[in-house]
């Protein structure tokens, strides 16, 4: 690790951040027993219709959704994994189970949903798709429905006057089109708008109340991977297949921070050395400080960037391969480690960022294509061409979940 950490202890950073992890000590093996991190299958799914493309948790962690090749949305209960992951030794805690399925919503998308995510404070699920469809959903009543009194009033999903509109079908349910496939999308803390990464090299920040785009993006010469807010909203990054990413001003969409190969316009060129040995960086994540951006791309390597520091490399996992997959990775809740996809997709490591060893390993029978951590407890999530929802949780550990009657559908 850099000498920039060097004589700083944990308590200079902030509990629960990847800063504190790298800097003062492994947070997540000393915040719990060895043999917690030894995740287990707590909660897996029965087979759905379709293979599964994306998951999110919602903020407080008490729902997963997921989204299918075929354009359909499942909601499930956090609280049906929990029971599982009480039940004794001897039980088969992740014998496959329909029971948690709270919500089916048919029809969303007409192509696969790519990407799907929580409002931070209505009960909507934010989708996108390969169909160019960015749309929302109200998942507060039980057969989920078109959340037409949250969408602008041009959307697809309503008619000239605002009203519901008439059609039927994923439009319905549509808040904004573009001409270029949705492959990831983030959205803004305040639940205003959302970024999108589509097939063309332009960022698109939409803005979820009036459907138009606020302010395209340029200075990627390639597709867009993924994209990511920092969870104040100030900074968003992007990683590209023209092998770099960029950090971005989150309301203007101006460059603040790039790889130090691709700082100047000479070396952005896509000859020259960037990010990833050359090649797509096809996962971004920025650390809840924003001061630390989590990268993956296909020479099967996961990085992470000091923002403060001119980008300077912090860490490097992985062996570096070319792989034909798109990998992901994501921080777990408390950044003291990651979940990273393995070069062929059929398992996912758990990582400790302070010594880049591997705690965890969840193994899958077939291509994983969706993964997600939740924000508030040590759980994980993947699906993919298995057609299953499946969670993961430390096995010593118990899930997290709210206490409390409050409100619930994503209200913080």
């Amino acid at each position: 690790h850099p000498s920039a950490g060097a004589g700083k202890s944990a308590s200079e950073y902030a509990v629960g951040t990847v800063e504190s992890a790298l800097f003062g000590g492994s947070v997540y093996t000393d915040a719990v027993p060895a043999d917690a991190v030894a995740f287990g299958e707590v909660y897996s799914s029965l087979p759905l219709d379709r293979p599964l493309r994306c998951a999110a948790f919602s903020p407080r962690g008490e729902y997963v959704a997921c989204g299918a090749t075929n354009g359909c949305v499942r909601v499930f209960s956090g609280e049906a994994a929990a029971e599982r992951a009480r039940l004794g030794e001897g039980a088969d805690r992740a014998a496959p189970s329909q029971h948690g399925m709270v919500r089916v919503v048919a029809g969303v998308h007409d192509q696969s949903v790519e990407w799907i995510g929580f409002h931070p404070t209505s009960p909507l699920l934010v989708t996108a798709g390969r169909d160019g469809r960015l749309c929302l959903v109200d998942y507060s009543e039980p057969q989920g429905r078109p959340a037409t009194e949250h969408m602008p009033p041009n959307a697809p999903g309503k008619g000239a006057s605002g009203a519901a509109a008439a059609t039927k079908g994923a439009d319905s349910f549509a808040a904004f089109r573009d001409n270029f496939p949705i492959r990831a999308a983030a959205m803004h803390p305040g639940g205003e708008y959302a970024a999108l990464a589509t097939d063309h090299s332009t960022l698109r920040l939409v803005s979820l109340r009036t459907g138009t785009l606020l302010c395209p993006a340029e200075g990627h010469q390639a597709a867009i991977a993924d994209v990511s807010f920092s969870s104040d909203g100030r900074a968003l990054a992007t990683a590209s297949y023209d092998g770099t990413w960029r950090v971005r001003d989150g309301r203007t969409g101006t460059t603040t921070h790039a790889p130090p190969s691709a700082a100047s316009a000479a070396m952005a060129s896509l000859n020259a050395p960037t990010a990833h040995c050359g090649v797509a960086v096809t996962s971004c994540q920025l650390s809840s400080s924003g001061n630390v951006l989590l990268t993956t791309g296909a020479d099967n390597q996961t990085k992470l960037w000091d923002l403060r520091k001119s980008s300077t490399e912090l860490s490097v996992f992985g062996d570096a391969q070319k792989v034909p997959r798109r990998l992901r990775s994501r921080f777990t809740f408390d950044e003291a480690a990651i979940a990273v996809d393995t070069a062929d997709r059929r398992s996912t490591d758990i990582i400790d960022v302070f010594s880049g060893v591997p705690v965890a390993t969840l193994k899958h029978a077939q291509v994983q294509r969706g993964l997600a951590c939740s924000t508030v407890a040590q759980v994980v999530a993947t699906c993919g061409d298995d057609y299953r929802l499946r969670l993961w949780s430390p096995t010593a550990l118990t899930l997290l979940l709210p206490d409390d009657d409050g409100p619930r559908g994503g209200r913080d």
